[in-house]
């Protein structure tokens, strides 16, 4: 397992630092806490495919499905400016899904904007219950694996105050 704190400085903060250049509106103590949360809740900052053979991939648990719709529906139709600081974190040559496992900055990047999409504004940065019914509200698209209760516990658990 991956520490959440070299996580955080090593993938979410340029991620962010990057988006930002875009909407400064990307980069929050709020969005970072919920990106930190999502990837211990999602892979345990250890497992790059979802476990029990389902399609998500990379710590952030991106099916493609949900990459194709927020990279063509929303980045490439509605958010151009946005899109290029996404692909600012491809690697050439390599088909933008084929990199969800392996390209954490990209998968961050891709789970910012996902969750960016949403209608309701991110709670307060300091409200972990909130942060993750949040994710459990936009994010989680199997109620019966994982709830808002076990985001909050597990965030609690691996990052330190």
């Amino acid at each position: 397992m991956i520490p959440a704190a070299a996580f955080n400085e090593v993938y979410i903060v340029p991620v962010l630092l990057k988006l930002r250049q875009a909407d400064e509106r990307l980069n929050s103590l709020a969005a970072a806490r919920l990106l930190l949360g999502t990837a211990i809740m999602e892979s345990r900052l250890t497992h790059l495919k979802q476990q029990g053979g389902g399609p998500a991939q990379g710590f952030f648990q991106i099916e493609p499905a949900t990459f194709h719709d927020t990279y063509r529906r929303y980045l490439t139709d509605r958010r151009p400016d946005i899109k290029r600081a996404v692909d600012a974190f491809a690697f050439a040559g390599l088909p933008l899904e084929a990199q969800l496992a392996g390209n954490t900055h990209l998968g961050c990047a891709i789970a910012r904007v996902k969750f960016w999409m949403a209608i309701p504004p991110l709670p307060d940065a300091d409200d972990i219950d909130g942060l993750g019914r949040y994710w459990d509200d936009v994010y989680n698209c199997n109620p019966n694996v994982g709830t808002a209760a076990e985001w909050a516990a597990l965030y609690r658990k691996h990052v330190k105050p």
